[in-house]
């Protein structure tokens, strides 16, 4: 008799732990393609900084008077601003809300140092 209580307190043991083993997975998945949004978020972002810089120099080239050359500079960073404001809003909107919790920002700037930080691990 004993035997057999031993096997159920085993196999129910096995049972929970294997699902602790699962959720624990689970988080570190979810990490994991958290930290390559954000890679691929910062990437672009680069990548829209650098396409204004050759904006910029192109417009010089053209001739572009100086007032227009900053205005579109304002227009541009503005939209930058936006674009980053917005993206890390969406990461916390669009993630399900049972790992809402798992978000630690909520601004670009937070986001990019969680990123530096979980990187530098």
């Amino acid at each position: 008799m004993y035997e057999f209580l031993w096997f159920v307190g085993g196999a129910l043991l096995y049972k929970y732990i294997s699902k602790l083993f699962k959720i624990f997975q689970l988080f570190s998945f979810f990490q994991e393609i958290q930290l390559q949004i954000i890679a691929m978020l910062m990437a672009a972002s680069n990548d829209l900084n650098e396409a204004s810089l050759i904006k910029h120099e192109m417009m010089v080239e053209a001739g572009v008077p100086p007032e227009e050359i900053k205005n579109v500079e304002l227009v541009d960073k503005s939209i930058l601003d936006s674009w980053k404001r917005a993206s890390a809003a969406h990461m916390k909107n669009a993630t399900p809300s049972y790992f809402q919790p798992l978000i630690t920002f909520e601004t670009w700037e937070e986001a990019t140092n969680y990123y530096e930080q979980l990187v530098k691990k």
